[in-house]
This record gives structure tokens, sequence and C-alpha cells, in this order.
């Protein structure tokens, strides 16, 4: 393929992916509410997430999405260029369990070492799977990350 096929060929996924782009946001629009009137009455969601816990019993746990500013914080916290292998192994690695560790303290305001001490193995990545779904950072059918067996 010669070099002007080539950019051609380029020049045409990324119109089209432009097009995707614009259609995706015309389609969030058409349900959105104005963000200055929803930042006057306060940005709150919470929902009760199920937890399994070492004992075995089950507890709900009041979660909620994480900004931006949040999110960036933990990335600079672990390093941001080691979350870059998140999950890439077979499964998670006790790095990538850091990263669940913070994302769901930050969430439900519990410290980290009782979601360590009381959480069951492979709770933290489960719970922390869904605050990055309702945080808009991965969708949930696709992204679905690997626990330790």
């Amino acid at each position: 393929m010669s070099n002007e096929n080539k950019n051609t060929a380029m020049a045409e996924r990324v119109e089209a992916a432009k097009k995707k782009i614009i259609a995706e946001r015309e389609e969030m629009k058409k349900g959105a509410v104005k963000l200055t009137a929803k930042l006057l009455k306060g940005i709150k969601y919470e929902e009760d997430f199920p937890v399994k816990l070492v004992d075995g019993t089950r507890g709900l746990l009041t979660i909620r999405p994480l900004a931006e500013e949040e999110m960036i914080t933990i990335f600079d916290q672990l390093g941001g260029e080691r979350m870059q292998n998140m999950g890439s192994s077979d499964g998670l690695s006790l790095e990538d369990y850091e990263f669940f560790w913070a994302v769901v303290s930050i969430s439900s305001g519990m410290d980290t070492k009782l979601i360590r001490s009381t959480f069951a193995m492979g709770e933290s990545a489960v719970v922390g799977q869904r605050i990055l779904e309702i945080s808009g950072m991965v969708d949930g059918a696709s992204d679905q990350v690997e626990t330790f067996p």
C-alpha cells in the first residue's frame, strides 16, 4: 500500500471516528440536564452494593462514583506508569489490588486496612469494578476484571 493510500485510509478512519463521537454526543444531549443547574443543586449518587466478607457473611457497602480528580490522585499515588499494566496478566496482581483498595476506600469512605482485613478474597476488585462503572470509566460488559481463583 502506498503512502498516499495509507494517508487516505487514515483520514477516512479519523473522519469516521469524529462522526461517531459527534453522534454519541448528540444522543447524550437528549437526556442530559444543564450541568450548571445540576451543580447548583449538588451532584450526588450513591448505591448500596452487596459485599462478601471474609467470615462468609454478606454486607451492604454504600459506594459512590469517583470524580476525575479522585482518580488522578489514585494514579498519582500508585504510579500511573504501573497502572498501564493493570490486569494484563492472567488475573490481578497484588499491585492491581492496591488500586482497587484505593478506589473502594475513596468511594465508600472505608479505611483501606479495614477493606483488606474484612473483604473476602477478590471482593475489592468486584466492588472496585462497580465503582468504575458508575463513575463512567469502564463499560461493565466489556471490561470485567479477572480476580484470583
